[in-house]
Formats: C-alpha cells, structure tokens, sequence
C-alpha cells in the first residue's frame, strides 16, 4: 500500500474528514476516509478505584451509536499547556466528581485504527474519592451519570446484556492490563 495524497473533505468544529489518495499492490487507486480530532490527537482514558474497590463509569448518550453507553472516564488533552496526566485528572473530575491523588501512566495506544490517528493514554486512579461538581466546569453536551460497579464484578457486569444501555468493550481491555501489570488483584 502507498499513499500518495492528503486531501481535507470536511471540517467541522472538532473533527476533520480527510481523504488519504493510496494505490494497493496492483495499482488500484483509492480514497481512504480518516475521520481526525481538529484541536489533538491525543485521548485520556482514567480506570478509578474507589477506597471500597468500586470502578468509576460513566453513563451517557453517545450520537454516533443514539444510545446510552456506559464506558470510563474518557477525554480529549486539548487544553493548553496541559500535561497528559492533567487532562486525566481533569476530566475524571469533570464527568464524575472524583478526585484521585495518584495517577498511575499504565499504557498508551490506538483504538479505531481503520477510521482514526488518535491515540489513548491510559491512567489508573487507586483510592479515587468523591468531590462533587461545585466550581467544576463540564461540556453542555455532556450529560453522564455515574456509574460504580464492584471491581469483583466488573467483568460479569460487562460481559452482561442490558436493557437500557450497552457496554464499552474498552473496559474489559482496561481490566486485563490492569491485572497483567499486577495493579490491581
């Protein structure tokens, strides 16, 4: 496969449309669609434990799929100036109210390949603790639930067909990396 030319087929205020031109081995010619983030490329992805070993989840209404999901704490590092580590810890207080003092780096990389360039950076929080929304700003188009599922019984509750929402595949991921670095038992 060879590309040969980049082209922007739509821009929008937070995502872009790119045609990639490419030739496969026989010389065919084509247009691959990459979909990229206008302000970043990077993503934090925060897998928070509470002191009664409870994981933090998110709830909310996703567009592309109109329905609920219910995934971890996930978000763009698009600020200025702001680390990575800082975007996780902002972004698990802005969609659920939760503080961790420690933020452990565990992994990083790609998600949606065929369709993306952006990148996750993965943080555990050990011993998260409730704060609470007063004086935090959040996204008006964010309207997300907490959810606190035992760590005992996460992977049940994942793997579980529900009936008023779906479950982020990305979660049980998250887990078993958890457990193979021995972060969590």
């Amino acid at each position: 496969m060879r590309k040969f030319s980049r082209k922007l087929l739509w821009q929008g205020k937070f995502i872009r449309v790119i045609g990639k031109g490419f030739s496969n081995k026989n010389g065919t010619r084509g247009i691959w669609e990459c979909v990229e983030l206008s302000r970043t490329k990077n993503i934090v992805m925060i897998f928070a434990l509470t002191k009664k070993k409870e994981v933090i989840l998110g709830r909310q209404f996703r567009f592309p799929l109109e329905k609920d999901i219910v995934e971890l704490p996930v978000g763009l590092a698009d600020k200025s100036g702001e680390s990575l580590v800082g975007a996780a810890r902002r972004e698990l207080l802005e969609e659920t109210g939760y503080k961790a003092k420690k933020f452990i780096f565990v992994s990083r990389g790609y998600f949606n390949q065929g369709l993306t360039n952006s990148e996750i950076f993965f943080y555990f929080a050990p011993e998260a603790t409730f704060f609470g929304f007063d004086g935090v700003s959040s996204d008006d188009s964010e309207e997300i639930k907490v959810v606190r599922v035992p760590l005992k019984k996460l992977a049940d509750f994942c793997l579980k067909k529900h009936k008023n929402f779906v479950v982020d595949l990305k979660i049980l991921n998250a887990l078993k990396i958890l457990e193979e670095k021995k972060l969590i038992a």
